[in-house]
């Protein structure tokens, strides 16, 4: 998915950790950031222009300003203004609070190109820009799902409108759980190449339950039953039960879906008269706990009867 982030809403995404303040070029705080890349301005200030990714965000660190105070005030103003001949440049960011020459600062406001500055390490700098940008440039999709938190677990609820979900759903919030998002789900791949799912602002924590209408969990249910994102976990599937379609029995195969190209393990759930799906989630949802904590029931309950009856043929 294509997106493109301002100047000015990653000084205000990052205030809590970066704390980014505007020392030059104020006026372009609206342009683009288009690439989550970062660059290091080292090269180009010792005059190597040979590959120089200018639509990337350029850092200024300790080993920038030593390389730019090491060169005569000539040449250090040469090599600013082929900088500045770049257009796309987005921003220039200071790390440690380092001050930069007063040319520079000029030139900066005189392109409308931001500086901004911070004080932590280059390294450090680096590492947080790049995970809010990577976050932000993520792939990310809508599905039309309902997204819990249960048992810790983020559960996806798939099916077609009418099965259930926001019933389903609804249990589960009176039972103790926590309500992420219904009806809506936005998706995105994490960093870790993992896969969070939030709701949209207009209509988040809210549901709608046919005969009943529009309901707000938070007004309903208090602060304690929602929660604003959740990374997933399982995806459930609802579906009307079909006579002449074959369900897991067993559990012995781990089945998967594929979201964003990430693998999610899946658990297909027949809808049917008097079956509780509350209670076959928060089940299948603790089930997907014990597994990634090593335990598979049904192999171990496998293994098990296999090893009776070879005992039993002796």
């Amino acid at each position: 998915m294509n997106k493109e982030v301002s100047v000015k809403q990653l000084i205000e995404n990052t205030r809590a950790n970066l704390k980014l303040e505007v020392i030059a070029g104020e006026a372009g705080l609206n342009r683009k950031i288009k690439v989550s890349d970062l660059n290091r301005l080292g090269l180009a200030i010792t005059g190597n222009f040979v590959y120089f990714p200018s639509e990337r965000v350029q850092i200024i660190g300790l080993t920038e300003m030593a390389n730019l105070e090491s060169l005569k005030n000539r040449e250090s103003r040469q090599r600013i203004d082929k900088i500045f001949g770049y257009r796309k440049i987005p921003c220039f960011i200071v790390s440690r609070h380092l001050k930069l020459p007063k040319y520079f600062l000029k030139l900066a406001e005189t392109k409308k190109i931001p500086v901004l500055r911070s004080r932590l390490s280059t390294t450090r700098l680096i590492s947080e820009i790049t995970n809010y940008l990577e976050e932000e440039f993520a792939p990310r999709i809508s599905l039309h799902a309902t997204l819990l938190d249960v048992f810790g677990s983020g559960a996806l609820i798939l099916g077609d409108t009418g099965v259930g979900k926001s019933e389903a759903a609804l249990e589960l919030v009176d039972r103790g759980h926590r309500l992420v998002a219904d009806d809506v789900v936005f998706i995105k791949i994490l960093p870790n190449h993992g896969l969070i799912g939030w709701g949209s602002d207009l209509i988040r924590h809210h549901m709608e339950i046919r005969g009943i209408g529009i309901i707000d969990i938070r007004q309903i249910f208090g602060a304690r039953a929602i929660r604003n994102s959740k990374e997933i976990n399982l995806v459930i599937k609802l579906e009307p039960w079909g006579k002449q379609k074959e369900y897991e029995r067993l559990g012995l195969d781990d089945n998967f879906c594929r979201i964003l190209g990430v693998s999610v393990s899946q658990v297909v759930i027949p809808v049917g008269p008097g079956r509780n799906l509350a209670t076959l989630i928060e089940v299948a949802a603790l089930n997907e706990r014990l597994k990634t904590m090593g335990h598979y029931t049904a192999r171990e309950f496998n293994e098990r009867l296999i090893k009776k009856m070879n005992r039993s043929e002796r």
